[in-house]
């Protein structure tokens, strides 16, 4: 049996007393993967030669790396996280896990012929109309034959410029958005959990010029440099309480939200890396989404505080009842 080297020990210990039971092979694939730092030479003293031991780093993100594959087996999926919560990750690896973790469908339906992609999104909306899991927005427009018309719609406009569509079409792709996304909840909010509405007028040309921003999802992620990477993942942090009133809005509302099916529809293994890699884009088009972020952040936490008031005063009237 091939002894285990005593910088190994260190990790493997580490691990086991974290409640991980992990191999001196399993640290090698990672290091190979570059989700773990290589280990470091450093001195034994006068005469003692030279040592390799781990950087201090290491087993911090050695035990988020456990926690992390404990939950998902994806390599990438690990890579990406770990980079999201400032361990040392490559960003060559972060760009390499975010091709595989995000590539996007309408990019394979725009590379297909016309009749070839109406078979495809036929049998999409046949799929949609008659799976339970399907959210309710989704599925009416599926059953009503109108799911595949805004699929295609959407394709042409991340392969086109949608600005460019007559106004009356430019609004009632919004519309049809806004239902099929579950924004249109945001139009009447939800007074059961004190939530008020927060989306009024018009989306038509904010819906417009974010879809016409997609055609990005191709380059987005090599062209991005060093900082717009940073920026992205300082916004995607901020993203939490955001994602947490959406859950609640499922309670509320009594099917899944939209939006988040939509983007898994778009082909992501992993939604989180669509977040991301729209954020990526958007930051890259418009710098100031970092400053509207931490305000939604800050409003976000607001009606999660709201929130909890209302389930606190619900909870209150069941005892008293």
């Amino acid at each position: 049996m091939k002894s285990v080297s005593s910088e190994k020990q260190v990790l493997i210990d580490a691990a086991k007393a974290a409640g991980f039971k992990i191999t001196s092979k399993q640290i090698d694939r990672w290091r190979l993967e570059e989700l773990l730092p290589e280990p470091v030479a450093a001195g034994r003293g006068r005469g003692g030669g030279v040592a390799r031991v781990p950087p201090a780093e290491t087993i911090p993100q050695l035990l988020a790396l456990c926690a992390c594959l404990k939950g998902s087996r994806s390599f990438e999926r690990a890579a990406f996280q770990l980079w999201i919560d400032n361990f040392n990750i490559p960003l060559s690896r972060v760009r390499a896990a975010l091709k595989k973790m995000a590539t996007v469908a309408p990019a394979t339906l725009a590379a297909m012929s016309k009749d070839q992609r109406a078979i495809v999104l036929a049998d999409a909306e046949t799929e949609a109309a008659e799976q339970r899991t399907t959210p309710k927005g989704v599925r009416s427009y599926a059953r009503q034959g109108k799911l595949a018309p805004f699929v295609e719609k959407m394709v042409s406009g991340t392969t086109g410029d949608p600005r460019l569509w007559p106004e009356a079409e430019r609004q009632a792709f919004a519309h049809d958005f806004e239902e099929v996304s579950g924004l249109n909840k945001g139009r009447v909010g939800a007074p059961e959990l004190n939530v008020k509405p927060w989306i009024k007028g018009d989306t038509s040309e904010s819906v417009v010029e974010a879809v016409a921003l997609a055609h990005n999802f191709h380059t987005a992620v090599d062209d991005s440099n060093p900082e717009q990477f940073d920026r992205a993942r300082r916004v995607f942090r901020n993203l939490e309480p955001l994602r947490q009133l959406i859950r609640y809005g499922n309670a509320a509302w009594g099917h899944s939200f939209g939006l988040e099916t939509i983007l898994s529809g778009f082909g992501a293994k992993h939604v989180d890396a669509l977040w991301f890699q729209t954020l990526l884009i958007l930051g890259n088009a418009k710098p100031e989404i970092e400053e509207v972020m931490l305000k939604l952040e800050a409003d976000a936490q607001k009606a999660l505080a709201q929130i909890q008031d209302g389930l606190a005063a619900q909870s209150q009237q069941q005892i008293t009842k």
